[in-house]
This record gives structure tokens, C-alpha cells and sequence, in this order.
């Protein structure tokens, strides 16, 4: 595999018309992810991660910027003729589990879906499902099984299979284990990671869990209503967080320590994506915040090592 990126975003952006008026899902959003890596997009939940997760596969266009998988741009003019060469390289594992397979079809037919639209041949499908369900840890069995008939995990693990069925480059993780207990978040977690060292999957991981991004992840980038506004390596990231809404973030996490009392919430809500605020729109949470703040919007800017921030006052590393 190549040494350049598997998937390379510059300004990318998202705008939906509403009661005409524009809504501003994603803006000026730019990163890129390697062959085997995580990148996990983290932030509250309506800052646009999952909008900016389902442009990457092609499943909502973008309103301007360039996406580019494998070296091909798959935005733009001639965009859509280049995703479809490189379509089976980009997957995605939804939230639900249970709302992403049909329920009227049988395992084994949703895992071989991909492959009957792939043209494979029926032998061929047959012994690449045996296989999946393998990958996944799920018996042979199971491929003669209802969805209604697997537990949560087991859902996500189809899932998981589904979106491995044509030997991705990149899996676009939206909230994978959100939907699931505690117990079974580690194994999906360990699933994901195990197939990654086995094939050298790259993972755009999306999450509102700072625990569960900690264990998973190899970069972290923030985002908040709309922007990026913050990118480190994970450890840089928890240990030197220059973005006031990170830290707000990290602040938030439940530490289980008996005794210790809960920790405080981020004051305030998200700003409306129809009419966000002038200058940086964190700026009405920040307890940091300064004029400069109210009227210009920071950009991201390096602030150390593999390290950027959107923050007037976050200093130069």
C-alpha cells in the first residue's frame, strides 16, 4: 500500500437550505487519515461529525472542498465516476445496529449483498460470508439467522463483517458502540482493533466518548458546531489539550473515583447552525473568552507538534 493518505480532506463543507435559510453542517473541515490509522472525530452531538463521516463514503454529497480516496478526487467534476472506482474501498459501520440490516433477510444474504453487487460468483460468495462470519467471531450458523434473532453486539458484529465484505481501505465508524452495554463496547472495540492489525485498516471513528476514543484512537480532532478546532496525537491531545472546548470535554468525563463529586457539565448549548455566532463560536461558553474572540473567527493554526488549534489564545507551541 501506498505511503501517502488512504482518505485526504481539504475545506470540506456542508450547507443545507432551511425555510430559506442556509444551515452550515460542516465547515472548512480538513484532515487526513493513513494507511492503519485512527483518526477519532470527536464532539457534542449536532457539530457535524457523522455529516462529515457519511461525505466521506459518498452517501451525501459536499457542498464545496475536496475529498480524495486512494489519490482519486471524488468531489468535484467527474467526482462520481471516480467514487465508483474506488467505492469498495470506503465502508461504513452505522450507529444502530438494528435499524442498518433488513430485517427481512437473513444474515448470510445481507453479508453477501456486497459481493452479488460486486458481481462474484455464487461459490465464491458462499465461502467469502463463511469467512466474515469467522472474522467477526459469529458460528456458521449464524448466516441462516433473522436479525431479530442476535443480540445487540452480534448486530454490530454483522455489521462490522458487511463492511468488510469487499477488503476496505477505510471504515467509517459512526458511533459503533453507542447503542451497546458497557460489556460488549470493549469486545467491539477489540474486534475493530484486532482487525485493523490484521489488515491495515484505516478508521474515521466517530464518538462523544472520550473513554472509548482514548483506547481506539491514534489522532483526535474536535469539532464543534461545524469546525474542526482542534488535531493532536491522542496522547498530546488528554495530556495538553490547547483548545478551551477540549478541555471543557475532558473536564466532563466521569472519573469513578467513590467520594469524589461529579464533575461540571459545559455550561450553555450548542449554537444554532442557522445563525452561529460572530467570531469563534465557542466564544458564549468560553470562561477564556476576550473581545477578540466575539468578532473574529480563530483559525486552526499549528500550536505544536502535530498539533493545531482554533483559538485566538491557545499560543504558539
Amino acid at each position: 500500500m501506498s505511503d501517502g493518505p488512504v482518505v485526504s480532506v481539504e475545506g470540506l463543507c456542508k450547507d443545507y437550505p432551511v425555510h430559506g435559510q442556509m444551515l452550515h453542517a460542516v465547515r472548512d473541515a480538513s484532515f487526513a487519515i493513513g494507511p492503519g490509522e485512527t483518526l477519532a472525530l470527536v464532539g457534542e452531538s449536532g457539530s457535524g461529525k457523522s455529516t462529515t463521516g457519511r461525505m466521506l463514503v459518498g452517501l451525501t454529497p459536499a457542498t464545496a472542498g475536496r475529498i480524495s480516496v486512494l489519490g482519486e478526487t471524488i468531489t468535484g467534476p467527474g467526482g462520481a465516476a471516480r467514487l465508483a472506482r474506488v467505492r469498495r474501498h470506503l465502508q461504513l459501520v452505522f450507529q444502530d445496529p438494528g435499524s442498518a440490516l433488513d430485517p427481512r433477510m437473513r444474515a448470510g444474504s445481507s453479508l453477501a449483498e456486497p459481493l452479488v453487487i460486486a458481481g462474484k460468483g455464487r461459490a465464491e460468495r458462499a465461502a467469502r460470508v463463511a469467512e466474515l462470519l469467522e472474522l467477526v467471531g459469529l458460528p456458521q450458523s449464524a448466516a441462516r439467522r433473522f436479525p431479530h434473532e442476535f443480540s445487540g453486539g452480534q448486530r454490530q458484529r454483522l455489521c462490522i463483517a458487511r463492511a468488510l465484505a469487499l477488503h476496505p481501505s477505510l471504515i467509517v465508524c459512526d458511533e459503533p458502540v453507542s447503542a451497546l452495554d458497557v460489556s460488549i463496547q470493549a469486545q467491539i472495540i477489540n474486534l475493530l482493533l484486532d482487525l485493523q492489525d490484521r489488515f491495515g485498516l484505516s478508521y474515521l471513528f466517530i464518538a462523544h466518548d472520550l473513554a472509548v476514543v482514548r483506547s481506539v484512537s491514534h489522532r483526535i480532532a474536535v469539532m464543534y458546531a461545524g469546525r474542526i478546532v482542534e488535531t493532536a496525537d491522542r496522547r498530546a491531545l488528554f495530556e495538553t489539550p490547547r483548545h478551551p472546548y477540549t478541555r471543557a470535554l475532558l473536564a466532563a468525563v466521569p472519573v469513578p473515583v467513590p467520594g469524589r463529586p461529579p464533575r461540571p457539565r459545559i455550561a450553555g448549548e450548542l449554537p444554532s447552525l442557522l445563525d452561529p455566532p460572530k467570531g469563534c463560536a465557542f466564544h458564549p461558553r468560553c470562561p477564556l473568552a476576550v473581545e477578540r474572540c466575539r468578532v473574529e473567527t480563530p483559525a486552526l493554526r499549528t500550536v505544536g507538534e502535530r498539533h493545531a488549534a482554533a483559538c485566538h489564545l491557545a499560543g504558539d507551541g
